[in-house]
């Protein structure tokens, strides 16, 4: 076995948006892949730190560090905010990372974005706003529900969420129930993490 690939989710995401793509990527390239869930997101409670770039990056180094092999670098994946956070690791511990690669880069304020795409910022503007951020966040959980949160990305992302596998969906339903378990700390986690980007 060769090379260990660190894959990292987007904003709102978690790891199991990796699942279908981490084995193939193990079996065909002969790697180690880890996905985890960041501070906030997926199955990983944010604990009372406030969730931020920074504090997101620690995690992430925290983990290259406990589950990396001595003296071999990782190859970071990331979508939208995991492709941030991935470059900006590649830029503080050049010693640990081998390779970036991004999908859909999140990038802050209007850094190589069009007219089009500075309109798509202002939309996420209202949830980072301290206090209506985390409510509106509830509010749109509670009126869509879980299967609704799932499928509203999937169809933004493909056009039609009956394209997902359908074990894939239930693996999206099932963290989405368990995190309705404790819905405050994930919106405020979201909230925080919008107003870090």
């Amino acid at each position: 076995e060769r090379g260990q690939v660190l894959l990292l989710h987007g904003l709102g995401g978690n790891s199991i948006t990796w699942h279908g793509v981490a084995p193939q990527l193990a079996s065909e390239h002969g790697v180690r892949v880890l996905a985890l869930d960041l501070p906030g997101f997926g199955a990983s409670r944010p604990g009372r730190q406030p969730v931020s770039l920074s504090v997101l990056s620690e995690v992430i180094h925290a983990v290259m560090c406990a589950e990396g092999r001595p003296r071999e670098r990782w190859v970071l994946a990331g979508n939208s905010l995991g492709g941030l956070l991935a470059l900006g690791l590649a830029c503080r511990y050049p010693e640990r990372v081998a390779a970036v690669n991004v999908a859909a880069l999140a990038l802050p304020l209007a850094w190589g974005r069009r007219q089009q795409g500075l309109r798509d910022v202002w939309k996420y503007v209202p949830v980072a706003l301290p206090w209506q951020g985390r409510r509106l966040v509830q509010r749109y959980v509670t009126t869509r529900g879980v299967p609704g949160v799932v499928d509203d990305p999937i169809q933004l992302l493909f056009r039609d969420p009956k394209r997902l596998d359908p074990e894939l969906r239930q693996r999206l339903i099932a963290v989405s129930e368990y995190r309705l378990t404790w819905a405050e700390e994930a919106a405020t986690a979201y909230e925080c993490a919008t107003r870090s980007l």
